[in-house]
């Protein structure tokens, strides 16, 4: 026992100081493919909760709302009626809403965020990104965030927290981008 410890503690500096080689590039890599307002929006193919593909890049020609949430979340779920107002104001004049549903098989079934959603009367659509594939795309670490994409497909803004999305300055923002 007391050999396998020291050998332990005699390979872990190899190993630390062998994994900082490159540390630079590869933090310059993940930097790189951060969205940030003004940037492409990440092109990603995925099915909706009813079944129907979704690819960002079609999308051109609308203003797309791509709001990550978590039903164990307090403030996502709080601006999800707000959302569904937006939605239902705009999706006629160019505005696609699209949540992306975080929640893994254990912390909320499918189940729970179909009833989630049926109970609230919400019309926008719903894509459960159970394995975190859209998350990493956006590279999202918390929810709620949301990234408004404008209709030549880069982004217009980056909103975090609860948001009231008929407040006043997303309405502008919103109509502005309609106007593009």
């Amino acid at each position: 026992m007391a050999m396998r410890k020291t050998l332990l503690l005699l390979l872990l500096p190899a190993l630390f100081l062998s994994s900082c080689k490159g540390k630079e590039e590869s933090i310059s890599v993940l930097r790189n493919n951060v969205p940030t307002i003004g940037g492409d929006a990440t092109d990603f193919l995925f099915t909706d909760m009813n079944g129907a593909p979704f690819r960002m890049s079609e999308e051109k020609d609308k203003v797309t709302v791509l709001f990550f949430w978590r039903l164990k979340c307090r403030e996502c779920v709080e601006s999800m009626a707000s959302l569904n107002s937006l939605h239902l104001r705009y999706k006629d004049k160019g505005v696609n809403v699209l949540v992306v549903d975080e929640d893994s098989m254990h912390s909320a079934s499918i189940y729970k965020i179909r009833d989630f959603v049926k109970e609230n009367n919400y019309t926008f659509r719903v894509l459960r990104d159970e394995d975190g594939f859209v998350a990493e795309a956006y590279k999202v670490i918390y929810a709620p965030r949301a990234f408004v994409v404008g209709k030549n497909g880069k982004i217009a803004a980056i909103v975090d927290g609860k948001t009231d999305w008929i407040g006043e300055d997303k309405i502008k923002l919103v109509e502005g981008l309609l106007k593009k």
